[in-house]
């Protein structure tokens, strides 16, 4: 799943909600909040699936459309939604996504049931598509689920649920999370801060966690190998190793050559590449007074300067600026492509120019930059 761009955290309840106390939904009085306090003992009762799609269909989630009470085919619907949590009431995993698609779950009833999956088409790339097609390549038994099971939105557009709906859903979900494993999906692209999932945190060192079981042996004896989390590797200053590079100037375009020089001072190009981290190697460049240029730049474009006199504007053009001080003329271009910040300031550092063909760097042994 990480492969494909959904990421999988680790979770267990926010202290703030807990406390043994009986959250029950709006209109499912018939549907009792299992006690959540953690205990050794396995559960011999399972989720009755006939009273738990009861108990949705007749809750009131904040401004959801609940699809298992309201529209065409809502029978349907709780049937098979009733199916499908008695095939996998066994599933020793829970992962729960976000809220249903008005695409998706909302039309099918089923949980992480994208368009692709029901038409045929649609987006490949939807979490519910991608998560779908992981687990059944690895023909593994998982129950999934959303936060919040209902419809957030509009028959036409989706929205994000607020913090209260994800609050009204916390008995439904603490309900399936009974001696299973559980896992929050979300697409890893995704990096601003969910408020309205605070409900949920990231856990690390307890991954297992179950409303009315914390530690339970199906849990523990479950552990594939897609599900382990991956460490985003940062850089250290003093693990870097730097490699010196030598381009010749002559004939090649100034800007082509300048985005070049500019990702190989940043290191763009290493699997090890951290924002933050000076990972890039040193740059020699020759024959910076041959460096060439399209169109009518040598005459058009122009480098300004002010002495902080009034009146103390100077300009050259760029051929008068070749002939005075080439090795500027490359450098402020590769300047001009780097961050505006003191770590691009030391990385221009490493980035030395000469207008001829000799350099004193050969201790340096420097390679041919291709």
């Amino acid at each position: 799943l990480c492969e494909r761009g959904i990421r999988l955290v680790s979770l267990r309840w926010y202290g703030g909600l807990g406390g043994g106390a009986d959250r029950r939904c709006e209109g499912s009085d018939d549907y009792a909040d299992p006690d959540p306090r953690p205990h050794p003992h396995e559960h011999s009762d399972a989720v009755d699936a006939g009273k738990f799609v009861r108990a949705l269909a007749a809750a009131r989630i904040g401004e959801t459309y609940n699809f298992y009470r309201e529209g065409r085919g809502a029978a349907v619907r709780r049937e098979r939604l009733c199916a499908y949590l008695e095939v996998h009431a066994g599933a020793p995993v829970l992962l729960v996504g976000e809220a249903a698609g008005f695409r998706g779950a909302r039309i099918s009833g089923i949980p992480f049931t994208s368009e692709r999956q029901l038409g045929g088409d649609g987006p490949a790339e939807a979490t519910a598509t991608v998560v779908q097609a992981v687990l059944g390549e690895l023909d593994v038994d998982v129950l999934c689920w959303n936060a919040v099971p209902t419809h957030p939105g509009t028959a036409s557009s989706n929205r994000r649920p607020t913090a209260q709906e994800v609050r009204t859903s916390v008995p439904f979900l603490r309900s399936l999370a009974r001696g299973r494993r559980v896992w929050r999906s979300a697409a890893s692209h995704r990096r601003r801060r969910e408020p309205h999932m605070s409900v949920i945190r990231p856990m690390a060192a307890r991954p297992i966690f179950g409303a009315g079981c914390y530690d339970s042996a199906p849990a523990r004896a479950f552990s594939p190998a897609f599900l382990m989390l991956m460490k985003t590797y940062n850089a250290k200053p003093g693990e870097i190793e730097r490699v010196w590079y030598v381009v010749d100037a002559d004939g090649q375009t100034l800007g082509r050559l300048a985005t070049q020089i500019a990702d190989m001072l940043r290191g763009k190009g290493k699997p090890h590449y951290t924002p933050h981290v000076d990972t890039g190697d040193f740059i020699v460049v020759v024959n910076a007074e041959k460096i060439s240029v399209t169109g009518n730049k040598l005459d058009q474009k122009r480098y300004y300067r002010h002495s902080g006199y009034p009146g103390g504007l100077r300009s050259r053009t760029l051929r008068e600026q070749l002939d005075r001080r080439p090795e500027e003329v490359l450098r402020t271009a590769v300047k001009g492509m780097l961050p505006k910040n003191r770590l691009a300031r030391q990385q221009i550092n490493k980035l030395k120019i000469y207008a001829g063909p000799e350099h004193p760097h050969s201790p340096q042994n420097p390679q041919p930059l291709t």
